[in-house]
């Protein structure tokens, strides 16, 4: 079995492509706070804007821009929201900075720029702030607004898998692996992939299958490696569910097990992975329909 090199565009956890949400401190916005956890958005709407506009609250400011973004308690409306996170921003918010980046990263509520984007990205990760490395990393990655640098690349998604941070784990899991502003190196990579795999990142887990599969930087181990698979596989991850659906096909690590083995490929059809439809169209082909039956003939 192969090792497969991570793609990095199934690394980005949609929880880091999101607008971040303030912390919930003891201070003025306390009482907002309560009302927005027991979803009275109108009351909550009301007290954090008393406080942005009185106190020049950031994390007020953050959560009205928040409401307008998503219509909570009021009608979506995507330049207020831009508005209130600007003034977070301004204010020198990390977690401002980081939304106002995502909003020019997507165009929501403003014309997408993804220099501003990487701009409000750069001033957010320049204080340590996890997702806004990790974006930056994926930006210098894909050329969003900047030349390609791989380099750069992987000095962000270090900055942020230093912190912790899964889904920057695995980034930088796949460029030791492939060599991608870093020396290739398999064992480095293995690493940082079972760091985010801990943390359950499915993309990680696959990639941690795959070299037990493959025996790539660890002993080869099947069982180990459909352990791994499998927890990928259970969070829809589609190119974990059909190596799971591989190794059932095939006895690796476990018995063979047509049933199981069509189960997951169907999953992983179902999630678009095309090898997996493959698998199925060549054994749809390879079982031929059952004859059909003569009917009695009719008694004289």
């Amino acid at each position: 079995m192969r090792s497969v090199p991570v793609v990095l565009a199934l690394l980005c956890a949609s929880g880091f492509a999101a607008r971040a949400e303030p912390p919930r401190l003891d201070e003025p916005t306390l009482r907002a706070n309560e009302a927005y956890d027991n979803r009275n958005y109108p009351e909550a709407l009301r007290l954090y804007r008393r406080a942005a506009e009185n106190g020049a609250d950031p994390q007020a400011e953050i959560r009205l821009g928040m409401m307008y973004s998503q219509g909570l308690g009021v009608a979506p409306d995507g330049a207020e929201a831009i508005r209130w996170f600007r003034k977070a921003a301004d204010q020198g918010s990390a977690q401002g900075q980081f939304n106002l980046a995502i909003s020019y990263r997507s165009g929501d509520g403003v014309e997408r720029d993804y220099g501003e984007a990487l701009r409000w990205f750069y001033a957010a990760a320049q204080q340590g702030y996890a997702p806004a490395e990790f974006n930056l990393g994926f930006m210098y990655q894909s050329g969003e607004g900047t030349a390609r640098n791989a380099p750069e690349a992987a000095r962000w998604y270090r900055a942020a898998a230093d912190h912790g941070l899964a889904p920057a784990q695995a980034a930088l899991g796949n460029q030791y692996l492939v060599g991608a502003g870093v020396p290739k190196d398999h064992a480095e990579a293995l690493a940082w992939f079972r760091k985010a795999a801990d943390q359950g990142n499915a993309a990680a887990q696959y990639a941690v299958g795959s070299a037990y599969g493959s025996g790539d930087s660890v002993k080869r181990d099947y069982a180990e490696a459909l352990r791994w698979l499998t927890l990928a596989a259970e969070q829809n991850f589609a190119p974990a569910q059909f190596a799971v659906g591989d190794f059932y096909d095939r006895g690796f690590g476990v018995a063979r097990d047509p049933a199981r083995a069509r189960e997951w490929m169907d999953k992983a059809a179902a999630g678009g992975d095309d090898r997996a439809k493959k698998w199925l169209a060549a054994h749809a082909a390879a079982s031929p329909a059952p004859a059909k039956t003569a009917a009695p003939a009719p008694a004289k």
